[in-house]
């Protein structure tokens, strides 16, 4: 086939994206098959079961710059391509909260906007919203995954555990004085040689055994500049997954309370984000409530927090059928910040009330319903006909 060498590139891309983690896994269990290097990996296993750098709120020292902008990621974004759009300036002295919708199958759209960044220059988001400094969150288990949490951690994931929210939020953590790797966009040789000495003395600064030569600021001394941080959550979680098919957008949002007690009690504003185009990528079979398939994906949900769709879409040398997304276009829209009054301003932390939560639910869901209505006849021209075809909060 006659297939430019740049879309080559673009689909090898995503399909690391998509294969990450069974990559990272089986490398690890064959080294696990030789004894060798029991030695080490003894020693690590111990060290990502006791690890806790992606919840104590220092996103910005796991964050590599030359990580986030390898070349890779500029083709991932191509490859739908994936774009990026503000509705209004954020005021960088605010704390936020970005809430993702919809999950989709694997959330291409919140990874290619909010965790990679396609120049030296920091991409779209750095463009768009100067003076903020995002964190997208996943599941606490995936920092579990031998080096698959390296790979997340230096891309500047964290947990969206409690803890680890509130600890970025409130800046606790935070090693602010660390210098910045070189942002020219070219590989940088001298990090690649060193990384095998600097690994060890990342490990031993996590566990505690060696002084970080940073300052790390704690609730007793706090970060300077608590203001432009700001966290992505993907609201729907997994079970929103199994609701992904091509021209709908069912949300699941009635029942997710956390974030927004979250942003009353942190003084954040939240920030409505759709993805327009994220369910459209794949297919997925839908099993009948109560069969078999039901029952196991319902069982993998509760076991280990996430679950897998029975999704498809093309492969690598072909377009009947894979695990690689469609290249379709996806269109991330950052709505305008909702709160309450005085919510955002300097202030201490409270818990918030069951009324100020359900007053805050029904301003999110407002801004999240003009935003649909704004964009669908630009970036949702697929949907499908009827009320089946517009935004739908399932729970």
């Amino acid at each position: 086939m006659n297939v430019p060498l740049q879309r080559r590139f673009e689909t090898m891309a995503v399909l690391w994206f998509t294969t990450a983690i069974a990559i990272f896994l089986s490398i690890f269990w064959f080294l696990c098959a030789i004894p060798l290097f029991w030695p080490i990996l003894i020693p690590y296993l111990i060290y990502i079961l006791r690890a806790t750098v992606h919840e104590d709120g220092s996103p910005t020292y796991t964050r590599s710059n030359f990580m986030r902008r390898l070349p890779v990621f500029k083709f991932y974004k191509n490859y739908f391509p994936l774009s990026l759009h503000r509705t209004v300036p954020l005021d960088a002295s605010k704390n936020y909260i970005f809430g993702y919708h919809p999950h989709g199958i694997i959330s291409h759209g919140a990874f290619g906007s909010f965790a990679v960044e396609e120049d030296s220059q920091g991409g779209a988001f750095a463009r768009l919203f100067p003076g903020i400094r995002n964190t997208l969150l996943t599941l606490d288990s995936n920092f579990r995954i031998p080096g698959y949490r390296e790979y997340l951690l230096s891309l500047g994931l964290a947990s969206v555990s409690r803890r680890s929210c509130e600890n970025i939020l409130r800046g606790i953590n935070s090693p602010i004085a660390r210098p910045n790797p070189p942002t020219s966009g070219r590989f940088n040789i001298r990090s690649i040689l060193l990384a095998p000495l600097t690994f060890p003395v990342h490990v031993l600064t996590t566990i505690g055994i060696l002084r970080p030569s940073y300052p790390v600021h704690t609730q007793a001394n706090p970060a300077p500049e608590l203001n432009g941080r700001a966290i992505t959550i993907v609201i729907g979680g997994a079970a929103e997954s199994l609701y992904a098919h091509p021209g709908t957008l069912n949300l699941i949002l009635h029942r997710r309370r956390g974030f927004l007690k979250l942003a009353l009690r942190e003084n954040a504003l939240l920030v409505p984000v759709l993805g327009f185009g994220e369910n459209d990528i794949y297919e997925q079979l839908t099993p009948s409530k109560g069969s078999i398939i039901h029952k196991i994906q319902q069982a993998v949900k509760r076991a280990v927090g996430f679950t897998m769709p029975l999704f498809h879409a093309r492969g690598v040398f072909n377009y009947d059928v894979g695990v690689l997304p469609y290249r379709r276009d996806i269109n991330v829209v950052v709505g305008k910040p909702v709160g309450l009054p005085g919510q955002g301003e300097e202030g201490g932390h409270r818990e918030a009330t069951d009324d100020e939560v359900r007053e805050l639910m029904d301003l999110y869901i407002a801004e999240l319903k003009r935003m649909w209505d704004a964009h669908k006849d630009e970036f949702a021209k697929n949907r499908k006909e009827g009320p089946e075809g517009e935004m739908v909060l399932l729970e």
